[in-house]
This record gives structure tokens, sequence and C-alpha cells, in this order.
């Protein structure tokens, strides 16, 4: 039977204002962090997008984008995995552009992308983004011309572009209607659009890794072809072409991703794949998200029933995750220890996160949980080299 709810969030594709709960989430957020750690998965019933029902505000997120967004073994890779993998934005959007083409990149980062297309002899190129330190590093070492914003918040004029490009941002979007709109003013007519974001139809794509791992708790909207189809068209932009990608599979986890290519003014024909775009069905999406395969499930079980002394090292949105919706949250935990000097000012549940010097003296008889993903393995290797005898837990 269906659970659906009156939402605290309405539909950000359609405004519709109840939907179906396809699961509860949780996360052990840092204690003075804005966003609440625990939130509802959403499926609308009108339009089949797919996001969370949560009670934060917009101030609330720009808060954490400011004080609280900690870079993660992908997302420090993240812009140069967007080039690197097949239909990188150049390969898709650089045979549609003439050689004066004016192009923006919106959440331009550290400018990998614009710094692509200016290898390819593009000069008219302009960032936007919401870091100080991008907007001066990109302008200082590398002469573009960027300025300090949002999509919906830039010193541009409506009209200013040929084409703006919009990599792995409208994910993290509470405004997506006038973030949509702001990408169609902002263009001319006939101008073009590249909008990239995880594909939700993928999330089960790669074996041994659960869908609800890519449910971190900042990625608010998890889009489809079909879902940036009908939000964009809402905006006056018409899609003429999307794809598939995965962002390098040498991380972990490796990201499906999927791209809109669209159009102001609809001049170009659509081609037959776009006509037929469909939305995901409601028992397609249920069955998604239903469970959790943790593979250290059984391991943490075992560990909360000894009562054994646990350390968790390297605390990211992964671990987070673990922590609060596994046996994990069970277990006797000694200390939370992490590198990040940052990290080390903050406490979850009021315990403390320590430096790695906290593993000093550990009995062979306790564990260390650690994130499989790169940094995980990093770690696995120090405790290793440093004589740690007890037991590794590869979460």
């Amino acid at each position: 039977m269906r659970n659906t709810k009156t939402l605290l969030r309405p539909c950000p594709v359609c405004g519709a204002t109840h939907g179906t709960v396809l699961r509860a989430m949780r996360f052990a957020v840092f204690d003075d962090c804005p966003l609440t750690g625990e939130f509802e998965v959403i499926l609308c019933d009108e339009c089949s997008f797919v996001f969370y029902d949560t009670p934060n505000t917009l101030e609330d997120f720009t808060l954490f984008y400011e004080q609280h967004y900690f870079v993660s073994g992908y997302t420090a890779k993240g812009d140069v995995a967007v080039m690197r993998a097949k239909n990188s934005p150049f390969e898709v959007m650089g045979p549609r552009l003439r050689d004066d083409a004016r192009i923006c990149d919106i959440g331009c980062g550290k400018g990998d992308l614009l710094l692509s297309f200016k290898r390819q002899g593009y000069a008219n190129l302009f960032g936007v983004d919401p870091s100080l330190d991008c907007v001066e590093y990109l302008n200082r070492e590398h002469d573009l011309n960027v300025t300090l914003g949002t999509a919906t918040d830039t010193v541009h004029q409506p009209g200013s572009f040929d084409c703006i490009l919009s990599t792995h941002t409208f994910e993290h979007i509470m405004d997506l209607p006038e973030a949509a709109r702001s990408i169609a003013d902002l263009l001319a007519d006939e101008g073009l659009a590249y909008i990239e974001v995880p594909d939700l139809t993928r999330y089960d794509a790669f074996p041994g890794r659960a869908p609800i791992t890519y449910l971190f708790y900042e990625h608010i909207n998890h889009f489809t072809p079909y879902t940036l189809k009908r939000l964009f068209a809402e905006a006056g932009l018409t899609m003429i072409d999307y794809g598939r990608k995965v962002l390098d599979e040498e991380l972990e986890p490796s990201i499906p991703g999927c791209f809109a290519v669209l159009q102001k003014g609809n001049k170009l024909a659509v081609p037959d794949k776009v006509q037929t775009l469909e939305p995901g069905s409601p028992d397609e999406y249920l069955k998604l998200f239903a469970g959790d395969s943790t593979p250290a499930n059984r391991t943490l079980q075992k560990l909360a029933e000894s009562g054994a002394e646990v350390y968790i090292w390297g605390i990211n949105f992964f671990l987070q995750r673990v922590m609060a919706m596994t046996p994990l949250k069970d277990c006797n935990i000694v200390a939370l220890i992490d590198r990040d000097a940052i990290k080390q000012t903050k406490t979850i549940e009021g315990k403390p996160i320590s430096p790695p010097s906290a593993i000093e003296g550990a009995s062979p008889d306790s564990a260390v949980v650690v994130w499989r993903g790169p940094c995980g393995a990093s770690i696995s290797h120090d405790l290793k080299n440093a004589g740690y005898s007890g037991t590794i837990v590869v979460a």
C-alpha cells in the first residue's frame, strides 16, 4: 500500500502538494548543521519528480553551503570527472556553437569546464559562482570573467549568452522553477543550455552499490531526462537532445549522470527520442529504494552485539548515513576521527571529532569503520602501516 502525505515542500517542478513517500532517510549530521538529518524521499503523484520533503528553508541551505559543506573524495575530483567522462560538455556542445559564442558556466567552481572551452579557442567565456575564493582564483590565475552569484542572483543582463552550462548544480537548488527561468532569461534568442545532473534512472546500475548510496543529504532533487524536460519546458526552453554518462568509474561511488541540451525559441527539430520520454512508475521507484544493502551490515550488527570499542574514521555524508541507518548506531563508539582540522572543531551527538592520534593505544579487540571509497582505502593502508591490529570494517 502506498504511503501518501501532504508535503512540507511542494513539488519543485509542478507545485503539487501531495506525494508518495518512497522512504525515510536519516543522517548523523554535525550538531551545528543548519539542515535536519531526517527527511523523506518523495515521488510527486502529478509529475513523477523525486525530491526530498524537508522543513529546511532556502536560508538554511545557503548557510549550509557557506559554512558546513565539506569537500569529499568525490567532490574534490568532480569537475575533472565531468569532463573526463564520455559525452563531456565540450564534446556535446562544441559542434553546436560558433567560435565567437558567449558562454557562461553557472556554478563554475574552479573553472575546469570554462578552461576546457578556452583551450579549444573560445574567448567569450564567463562564469558565476557563489564562492568568493573560486571567483578570485579564476580571475587572477586564468584571466576569466567570473563574478560572484548564482543562477538566480547574477549581475548579467537578460539575453547575455549564446550558451549556458550548468553541471551538477540543479540537484542542490531549492527553487527549481526560478532557477530554470533565470537560465532562460540569460539566454539570447535561439541560445542553448547544457544541464547535467545525476541520473535517477540508473541509481541501480552498478552491482554492489545500493541506490540509497546516491541519496546524499544535500542532493534534494533527483532527476530523470523526462523531469529535466518538463522543468525547463515550463521555463520556455525546449529539450532538443539528451544523453547519459558515468562520472569517472574510478570514483566511489561512480555517479550515473544525464544531460539535456535545451534551446530558447525552439528553432531546431526535436528528435523522436525526446518526444517519447516517459515518467517512471511509482512501483519502479518504490522498488528502487526498498531496503538497504550496506555491505557491512552483518559485521556491524555483530560489533553492536559484542560491545567492542568502535572508532569511525573519515566523517563524510556516506558514513553519516551509515551512522544513523545501520547497526553502527547501536555500537560502542569511542571516537570519531578525521584528518580535516575544520571537522575537528565539530561534534556529532555531542561526541567531538578527533585527529588520527586518537587511535593510538586502541585494543586489538577494537574495530575501525571506514568509508569504502578512495579515502577509506587510504585510511586502511595507513592503519596497517601504523601497526593497528584490530578489525577494519569497510562500510
